[in-house]
């Protein structure tokens, strides 16, 4: 029950912070290419992601190295299979009808449950 209990709170914490990625990268079609949008709406959910998601495994807010390095190197992996799986959809299957950010709403599903969540609570904020 533990481990459902801690999947949902993580998984609330980093939808609200995907709204943002969701906000600033469909913001950003607008004025430049969407691979390069969807690329900085991903650095800024990084970040933000970070902090809700150590107060979810820990219980606090710390600037542990290890920590911080064990996230980084998490997130670059899982960010690297997101954008790799945006941008084959993007040039493979994307036209103007489809909504990008259904589509990035899609791959983040994928990605959180098979990548970000089993890599948080088994390798970085593993107690």
């Amino acid at each position: 029950m533990q481990l459902f209990k801690q999947f949902t709170f993580s998984s609330v914490a980093a939808s609200i912070t995907h709204l943002v990625f969701f906000g600033i990268s469909a913001l950003l079609d607008r004025f430049i290419n969407s691979e390069l949008a969807n690329f900085i709406g991903l650095i800024v959910d990084l970040i933000l992601d970070f902090i809700v998601q150590q107060y979810v495994f820990m219980k606090k807010v710390d600037p542990d190295i290890k920590i911080i390095g064990k996230y980084l190197g998490s997130e670059a992996l899982t960010l690297f299979a997101n954008q790799l799986l945006f941008s084959y959809y993007y040039r493979n299957y994307y036209n103007k009808d489809h909504n990008l950010t259904v589509a990035r709403a899609i791959i983040g599903v994928i990605i959180y449950t098979f990548m970000v969540f089993p890599l948080r609570k088994f390798f970085i904020y593993k107690k």
